[in-house]
Parts: structure tokens; sequence; C-alpha cells
């Protein structure tokens, strides 16, 4: 069987700011997530069940993501961002600064 081929997934968290607002708890569980789907083949939890899959749906896992994730945070917040660098490191790795369009 082939392996699936899909196209790229972009995850975009826009006013990203409002992320840190939310209790501590919360916050790592996001980034344990982001940070699992970003640098691990296979997620622990995928792979504690992967006798529940058909071989269709382990076929699929063959396949690497292609998962990016886009963060958009106000300039005065954005070294908030780097709270997150122990379960994602290339968080600050690319960083783009929109200006402001003027009519």
């Amino acid at each position: 069987m082939q392996a699936r081929t899909g196209g790229r997934v972009i995850l975009l968290f826009d006013q990203f700011e409002e992320f840190f607002t939310y209790p501590t708890e919360q916050q790592g569980e996001l980034r344990r997530q982001l940070a699992e789907m970003l640098y691990t083949a296979i997620p622990q939890s995928i792979r504690n069940r992967m006798s529940e899959l058909s071989p269709a749906g382990r076929n699929h896992l063959v396949a690497p993501l292609d998962v990016k994730v886009l963060f958009s945070i106000r300039a005065d917040r954005l070294s908030l961002l780097d709270s997150m660098k122990v379960d994602l490191p290339d968080i600050l790795h690319r960083r783009y600064e929109l200006a402001p369009a003027f009519a």
C-alpha cells in the first residue's frame, strides 16, 4: 500500500499574546502538544494505541506531517514567546515584523 501524500497544514495563532493570560497548566499542555506534533515522528499517545489501528491506518503514519505553526503577536509582547523555548526551541528562529499600513 502506498502512503498518503497530503499538503502542508498551517496552524495560525492570531493575537497570541492572549495565550499568556491562560492558567500555567493550560499553557504547558499546549506547548507539550505542539512540541510532540512538530518534533516527534509518531506521538507516544498514538504509539500506545497502534494495535487499535487498521493496516491502512498504520500506513498513514509513515508519511511525516508537514505542519507549520505561525504565531501572530504584538511587538511589545514578543518577549513572552521566550518562555516557550524549552518545549519549542525553534519558536523564535524566524521572525517577521509587519509595519503598519498607512493610506
